[in-house]
């Protein structure tokens, strides 16, 4: 009894469905203020003065939404409480308004220093369980640094007293402050006042020595 020889070939179909799954995920439309409804919508019940419940929420969150797609939207919620449009200015939420645990409310009250380093410490726990976010968050960092000339001489302080907070606790290098570098920034002396504002919060804890070890990491 003869027996006949099957010549069909491997299928792939496991690689397809991969590859479907991949190029939908790429195709997918990019939608910043989707993203920035859902973190409110998840920490529409939590306590402006409750950072644990808030940083536990969005660390839960992370599981679902595209943290690493939406770095850079998190990152400006976080940091100047709305999305950075084209040009520099900060649209806000209709509905919400100002996110509000971002910096420049958090370091809006009388001791904008305290406000910083509360900013900072909610930064550093969120990045914590996904450490590609502090990538992330340098790079953001060095995108919001670019328009501060389109923010108030108040939110530029802030601005300048959070990254100062950052930089002296290690989390942050000052390779971002090479966006200050751009010629509509420094013409005016903005960026000087910028860097005088965060060196002397970096100076409260380090001496010239330590600065100067940070200028060299750096470049």
């Amino acid at each position: 009894m003869s027996t006949q020889v099957s010549n069909e070939k491997p299928t792939l179909s496991g690689v397809r469905i991969r590859t479907r799954k991949r190029d939908a995920k790429a195709k997918a439309k990019y939608e910043p203020e989707a993203f920035r409804d859902s973190i409110f919508q998840l920490i529409e019940n939590v306590d402006p003065t409750d950072d644990s419940k808030f940083t536990s929420v969005l660390d839960t969150a992370g599981n679902t939404l595209d943290y690493r797609r939406y770095g850079d939207s998190f990152f400006e919620l976080f940091v100047t409480g709305g999305l950075i449009a084209p040009g520099g200015i900060i649209n806000y939420d209709e509905e919400y308004g100002k996110f509000p645990f971002s910096l420049f409310v958090l370091a809006s009250g009388d001791d904008p220093l305290a406000g910083a380093k509360r900013w900072g410490g909610l930064i550093v726990k969120l990045t914590r369980r996904y450490k590609y976010l502090e990538r992330m968050f340098a790079e953001s960092t060095e995108h919001i640094l670019k328009h501060i000339h389109r923010y108030t001489e108040d939110e530029n302080k802030m601005l300048a007293i959070g990254v100062g907070v950052l930089v002296t606790d290690a989390f942050l290098t000052l390779e971002p402050l090479k966006a200050l570098q751009e010629d509509h920034l420094t013409k005016d002396g903005l960026a000087l006042r910028f860097l005088t504002d965060m060196l002397r919060v970096f100076l409260m804890n380090n001496d010239i020595n330590q600065l100067h070890k940070s200028l060299v990491r750096a470049k």
